[in-house]
């Protein structure tokens, strides 16, 4: 079975985004979510009575790979037990959208149409659009599906 309800992660090992939030909003050098502060980097909780350090690892690890020690992802329930879905099977996260493509997109409608960029209403509007009706829409004044 391949656990594959962790967040993608970057090279340094970092999350991508928000396991627990869903913030996308993260900064370069973040090392907690500004919005909820969970840690950013799913490390084992260490064991400083014996000088061990936290260890990296996956964000979909439940345990260190290298000491076996829970991981923090794990110990705040950021992830379902593994008991869990060996019963009941792996719940996935909503697939989150790269603002960037959003983004992208609103700018080529806004320029088909004719529209200007306007508020953050529009944004959430077109974003819903994207997710689920994106055949059904058509440029204002047009005949022409997007």
């Amino acid at each position: 079975m391949i656990y594959s309800d962790g967040a993608p992660m970057d090279d340094s090992g970092r999350v991508r985004y928000c396991p627990r939030c869903q913030n996308q909003e993260l900064d370069p050098d973040s090392e907690y979510c500004q919005i909820c502060g969970l840690t950013l980097y799913n490390t084992c909780i260490g064991d400083w009575q014996h000088d061990m350090p936290e260890h990296k690892n996956k964000s979909n690890a439940r345990f260190c790979r290298i000491c076996g020690l829970p991981t923090i992802y794990n110990q705040q329930n950021i992830l379902q037990s593994y008991s869990v879905i060996l019963k009941h099977g792996l719940t996935p996260a909503p697939p989150l959208q790269d603002p960037d493509d959003i983004y992208d997109r609103y700018i080529e409608m806004s320029i088909v149409t004719g529209d200007s960029l306007v508020t953050a209403e529009d944004m959430q509007e077109f974003s819903e659009i994207l997710n689920g009706n994106e055949e059904k829409v058509v440029a204002v004044g047009s005949d022409i599906p997007f």
